[in-house]
This record gives structure tokens, C-alpha cells and sequence, in this order.
């Protein structure tokens, strides 16, 4: 789809290179937001957030590339220089003459990830789940830690405040944050810790002043219009509610596939807005959902790529025992006991990596084996096995999952 956009574009005048990819994500921002929010709902607002969020990552993904491996704000200089040289270009009339010659426009270094952060604020700003919050704050914290100039610094902190004033008790980690990435600052250079510290006091006040005017605005359409609407910026709208949830939880819940109870990175939600990995789904012998047992047609079936999200996040998910280690069995024989049992396929995919799933359970491998810690079971003779199976014998098809 994206080579399609790409292929489609032209442009009378020449652009600055970061621009195409700009449009790119402006087109897909704008038609997904039609299709959500249009009467004929094409899409759920949930599965165009999602959609939305993958791309953010993706593109902000080839922006943290290009700077690995750089110190912290390797840029600064460079990006001081030409902000002299827009500046000069703006007093005389630079890009005109740009136009006539048909010289690449001259763009602030990281343009575009600067953008897409701005999309990201954009979002939150429109969203009530909670589970897009919690993507808009890694990637600002990860923006932020691979910053190469104070341009990128700025909107990674805008953002992490918004964050902060719509819930401050989630993301109370916040203030913390700041507090590392100052120390880290300091260990490199001192002058840069200072320098940000400005901004950072800059930002916060500039935000204040942003929440009073959105806030005289909304008192004056109250008035004007004579509804009681909330001067409280994140009242405006019913914002999902996660009580006793982090971050991570709510994430990794919303890319989970219900029978390998791990985040996965294809997801297919189906027409009872169910999801299912789309390996998973593949194996199931019968087409029903597992969780409603209504019927799948492939027809309304949509495919969900999550991939940049979840291999930016993997090692998060990973430390904190969503995905469950790759586990080998060494014995031969309890392989092909395990192959034998498998004669029904949906309670086989059920117990898919459950059984080694704790993340409270920390493996020390010098005096500790895995047996010592998993019993070894056959499929069948495994408790779990044999809960699912009364579970489901009864039609307590929701329990059984939950097992």
C-alpha cells in the first residue's frame, strides 16, 4: 500500500526529502480517521487507532535507525546551523528563489520525526483508550532517550506532559523519567543537562498556558452554545478506565492472542471483534471462536500487523513474562508422548506455552533446572489439560480460556 501512496504523489515544485514520507502519513492519518468515524463505520475507531499506531511506530522506527549508536544530541550543531540557514532563507525570500532553480527546500534535520510525534499528540488528544496512551508514552520516552537535538527533545516532552495531565497516576513514572534522562545528560555533559532543564521548565509553562486557552475556549462554547460542558480539558470526553492495570499490562492485552495468552505480532480481529493470532488461526481445525464460539468467515476477517510494536516492546514484554522462553525438550520420548496426546487441536493450542507462563518465576540456571520447577506432564495428564477439558465438556467455553 505504501509503494501505491508513494507512486501516486507528485509534486509541482520540488520537495525536501523527509516530505513524501509526510504525506504518506497524513493520507493514511485522514482515511482512516474517515472510515472510523464516518455513519457507514468501515472500521471501528479501536482497529483504526491500532492501525494508526503501527505506522507511527514503523516510521519512527527508521528515525531511531539512522541515529543508533550516536552519542546523545549528535545533532545539536547540525541542527543549530541550519535552523541560521531557514531562518536567512525566510529573510530573503529563499524559498521562491528555491522554486525557480528547483533546489531541494532546505529542512530542519529529523523533520519528520518531529511529525509524526506531532500525529502521535494529535491522537492522543482525539483518543479514550488507554492502551494508545501507553504507546505514545514509549515511543516519546524512547524519542526522547535516542534525541539528537533539542527539536526532538521539545516534542517528546509535550507529549509525555499531556500524558501526565490525563492521568497522572499511571503514568506517575514520568517525573522519574525526566530525572534519569538530566543524570544521564550529566554524565555526558553538563552544559547539555542545563540546556534542557531550561526546556524542560519552558515546555511546562508553555503547556499550562495552552491548557488555559483551551479551557477559556471551552467556557466560552458553553455559554455560547448553553451546555454544560467541562472546563476540565480531559473531562470533554469519557476516557477508558483501567483500574489496577500499568502500562505494559494494557498493552500487552490488547496484541494478545487469547489461546497462547502471549502478545503476538499478527493479529486478526474478527467479526465479533474477537482476536486471534493469525498463526493460531491457521491451526484451528474448526473456523468458531474460541471465546464466543460464533462462526469465522474469512470474509470479515481483518488482518492487523503489529510488528514494529511488538519488536520495540519484545524485550519489555519479554522481562516482565508476557512471552514465555523458548523451551526445548531434551527427552525424545516426552516429544512423542506429547505428539500422541494431541488429538484435539483447540486444547493443544490452549495449552500452547501456558504451562511455562509466570512471570513471578525467576530461573536461575546455575542451581536450578527447568524440571526442578515445570513437572513433567504428558498433555493429557496435565492438570490444566484436564480442567480445560471439563470446562469445555460443561460449555464453560470463556472459563476454559481463562485457564
Amino acid at each position: 500500500m505504501l509503494t501505491q501512496i508513494r507512486q501516486s504523489l507528485s509534486f509541482k515544485y520540488p520537495v525536501a526529502s523527509y516530505y513524501v514520507d509526510w504525506r504518506i502519513m497524513l493520507i493514511i492519518q485522514h482515511n482512516l480517521f474517515i472510515w472510523s468515524e464516518s455513519s457507514e463505520k468501515i472500521i471501528s475507531k479501536k482497529f483504526g487507532e491500532l492501525v494508526l499506531m503501527e505506522y507511527i511506530w514503523s516510521f519512527l522506527e527508521r528515525e531511531w535507525i539512522n541515529v543508533t549508536n550516536k552519542s546523545i544530541l549528535d545533532s545539536q550543531t547540525k541542527f543549530d546551523e541550519v535552523s541560521n540557514k531557514v531562518a536567512k532563507a525566510l529573510k530573503n525570500t529563499g524559498s521562491f528563489l528555491n522554486d525557480l532553480a528547483g533546489n531541494e527546500p532546505i529542512a530542519l534535520p529529523h523533520t519528520l520525526w518531529f511529525g509524526i510525534l506531532d500525529l502521535a499528540q494529535n491522537l492522543i488528544q482525539k483518543s479514550t483508550r488507554t492502551s494508545t496512551y501507553g504507546l505514545c508514552y514509549y515511543l516519546a520516552i524512547e524519542s526522547l532517550n535516542k534525541a539528537p537535538s533539542s527539536f526532538i527533545q521539545f516534542k517528546a516532552v509535550e507529549i509525555l506532559l499531556h500524558l501526565h495531565n490525563i492521568d497522572n497516576k499511571m503514568f506517575s513514572m514520568i517525573d522519574d523519567d525526566f530525572d534519569q534522562y538530566i543524570q544521564k545528560l550529566n554524565e555526558n555533559n553538563s552544559l547539555d543537562s542545563e540546556k534542557f532543564q531550561n526546556l524542560l521548565e519552558f515546555v511546562k509553562e508553555k503547556y499550562l498556558e495552552d491548557l488555559k486557552i483551551i479551557n477559556d475556549n471551552t467556557e466560552k462554547e458553553k455559554k455560547g452554545k448553553g451546555k454544560e460542558l467541562s472546563t476540565n480539558q480531559n473531562s470533554c470526553i469519557i476516557r477508558e478506565q483501567t483500574p489496577n492495570s500499568n502500562i505494559l499490562d494494557v498493552i500487552a492485552n490488547e496484541i494478545t492472542c487469547p489461546i497462547s495468552s502471549e502478545p503476538t505480532d499478527q493479529l486478526c480481529i474478527l467479526k465479533c471483534q474477537h482476536v486471534l493470532s493469525l498463526n493460531n488461526l491457521k491451526k484451528l481445525k474448526q473456523k468458531i471462536c474460541p471465546q464466543c464460539r460464533k462462526k469465522i468467515v474469512d470474509d470479515d476477517i481483518r488482518y492487523l500487523p503489529q510488528s514494529s510494536i511488538y519488536n520495540n516492546l519484545y524485550s519489555k514484554f519479554s522481562k516482565s513474562g508476557y512471552i514465555s522462553p523458548s523451551i526445548e525438550l531434551k527427552n525424545s520420548d516426552q516429544v512423542q508422548r506429547d505428539s500422541d496426546d494431541s488429538d484435539n487441536s483447540e486444547i493443544d493450542l490452549i495449552l500452547t506455552k501456558k504451562k511455562f507462563k509466570n512471570p513471578f518465576i525467576k530461573l536461575n540456571s546455575s542451581n536450578k533446572s527447568l524440571s526442578s520447577i515445570v513437572p513433567r506432564f504428558t498433555k493429557k495428564q496435565h492438570p490444566i489439560y484436564q480442567n480445560i477439558i471439563k470446562e469445555l465438556n460443561e460449555k464453560h467455553y470463556e472459563k476454559a480460556e481463562t485457564l
